[in-house]
């Protein structure tokens, strides 16, 4: 899976808005935690975080930020303000069934 994240090199999309980004990412996303998340859910924690690290990544280089907290920030209203752009973050959202 991380390859396959690699291999999106999300940073280098600067020409592309976040939409645009969201709308290659989460059929991905879906995929896998539908695979991968049926019964080891929150094993892709680290994975989502990861790519959490690739978007803010790509934002500081589209809008030439050098701070990565204030990036970190952004991100951080983006989930509160938009929490259906991406779809792993509506799967962390989720509570997982219980046992």
């Amino acid at each position: 899976i991380k390859s396959a994240i690699r291999e999106l090199n999300i940073p280098k999309y600067t020409s592309q808005i976040i939409a645009e980004i969201a709308g290659k990412l989460n059929p991905k996303l879906q995929g896998w935690n539908t695979y991968y998340g049926k019964f080891r859910r929150w094993d892709l924690y680290e994975l989502f975080q990861d790519i959490d690290g690739k978007i803010v990544k790509w934002y500081r280089n589209k809008y030439r930020v050098t701070s990565v907290r204030a990036a970190w920030t952004w991100l951080e209203n983006l989930k509160s303000t938009a929490p259906k752009t991406f779809a792993h973050w509506v799967f962390m959202k989720a509570k997982p069934a219980s046992c």
